[in-house]
C-alpha cells in the first residue's frame, strides 16, 4: 500500500511525503517479505522507479544513480530490467556517464530485438539524448524523426487508452445507465 501511495504524493509535488511513504514501504517489506507479491523483483522494480522519480524531482541525481545501480545489480528478469533501464540511462546521461549509458542502452535494445512501437521510440529518443550529451548531434535524430517518435508514442498510448475504455469503461457505463429513462 505504501508503495502505491508514494507516486501519488510525488504527483502532488510533495517529494518529502513520497520519500516517507517509500521508507514505510521498506519497513513493511522487511516485516512481511513477500506476503503481497509473488515475485520479489516486482517490489524492487516499483520501489526503484519511485526512488529514481523522487531523486530526479528533488535534483538528487547521484542518489537516483545509486538506486538504479543497486537495483540493476539485483534484477535478473528481462521485464524488470526493461522497465528500470530507461530511467537508469536517463540518469546516466544527466550525470554525463555516457559510457555506462551506452552499455545500458545496448543492453536495453538487446532485450527486445524486434523493436516496435513505444519501446522502439523510447530507444530512439534515448539514443538521440545520448548523442546530444556526447556532442554528436549528427548521430541523433532529425527533428522530424524526433517528432515522429514522440507522436508515435503518444498515438500508441491513446490507442491503448481507447481500447481500455471500450473494453472496460463503456460496458460498465451502459450497465449503470440501463433503466435511467424509466
Amino acid at each position: 500500500t505504501w508503495l502505491r501511495i508514494a507516486p501519488q504524493w510525488l504527483t502532488l509535488g510533495d517529494a518529502a511525503r513520497s520519500s516517507a511513504a517509500l521508507e514505510r514501504a521498506t519497513d513493511a517489506w522487511y516485516e512481511h517479505e513477500t506476503d503481497d507479491l509473488d515475485d520479489p523483483e516486482d517490489w524492487m522494480e516499483s520501489f526503484t522507479l519511485q526512488q529514481i522519480a523522487i531523486a530526479m524531482q528533488v535534483g538528487d541525481l547521484a542518489g537516483g544513480v545509486k538506486s538504479a545501480n543497486a537495483a540493476l545489480e539485483q534484477l535478473t528478469q528481462t521485464f524488470h530490467r526493461m522497465r528500470v533501464l530507461p530511467e537508469a540511462i536517463r540518469l546516466d546521461i544527466a550525470v554525463r556517464e555516457c559510457d555506462r549509458a551506452r552499455r545500458r542502452l545496448d543492453e536495453l535494445a538487446s532485450l527486445q530485438p524486434a523493436q516496435r512501437g513505444v519501446f522502439a521510440d523510447t530507444i530512439s529518443l534515448l539514443r538521440a539524448d545520448l548523442a546530444t550529451a556526447e556532442n554528436r548531434p549528427d548521430a541523433g535524430m532529425t527533428e522530424v524523426e524526433a517528432l515522429e517518435a514522440v507522436w508515435g508514442r503518444l498515438s500508441a498510448f491513446l490507442d491503448a487508452h481507447a481500447e481500455a475504455e471500450e473494453q472496460h469503461f463503456y460496458p460498465q457505463l451502459l450497465k449503470l445507465g440501463e433503466g435511467a429513462n424509466d
